[in-house]
């Protein structure tokens, strides 16, 4: 939870949105919840988690953009019109390059090329669009994170068999006796 919290201040901090939410998918419902978060006030809307189907509607090659998925309000709604609404954008612009409530996402994946999760960014301070470039930092961030959550899962699996083994030899009914150097009990 810290680690990511990081991530998403990075973000903020360095790519200028002003919300950025990290969201990881829990294969017992098959619904992505918010993990880590900055920007949002505790009471503030950000909308009901999307399910995994409604990620995979998403993210279509037309809104790839340098590995993230830009996509228009109006057409995320054609995607998903049962979706109920949420998070409305607080800093929309004006002119061909606004933002106008666009929904941005770059999907998280584990090494297997399995979907994890996704960061969710919104509310440019310039009140623009992000450009490719700008995009392409933001992957960045979203594959030290995936590196990140990979070598904490790792580390827990290692702590987890590392007690699993401590566990076993402390139940063990075969005493350890030391022996001195001439053999003597």
């Amino acid at each position: 939870h810290e680690l990511l919290e990081n991530v998403c201040v990075a973000i903020s901090d360095a790519l200028g949105f002003d919300k950025v939410a990290v969201q990881l998918l829990d294969q017992g419902d098959g619904f992505h919840h918010t993990i880590a978060s900055v920007g949002f006030a505790e009471d503030e809307n950000i909308g009901s988690s999307l399910n995994a189907d409604e990620l995979e509607s998403l993210l279509q090659p037309q809104f790839d953009v340098s590995g993230c998925f830009l996509i228009e309000h109006a057409d995320a709604r054609q995607l998903l019109p049962e979706r109920p609404a949420g998070y409305r954008s607080q800093r929309d612009g004006r002119g061909p390059y606004a933002w106008q409530n666009h929904w941005l996402f770059v999907p998280l994946q584990d090494r297997r090329g399995r979907r994890i999760g996704y960061i969710w960014a919104d509310d440019p301070v310039d009140r623009l669009r992000p450009s490719p470039a700008r995009l392409q930092i933001l992957r960045a961030f979203a594959n030290q994170a995936t590196t990140a959550l990979e070598q904490a899962a790792q580390f827990e699996e290692i702590q987890n068999a590392y007690e699993h083994h401590r566990a076993l030899i402390d139940a063990s009914p075969v005493a350890i006796v030391d022996f001195d150097l001439e053999g003597r009990v």
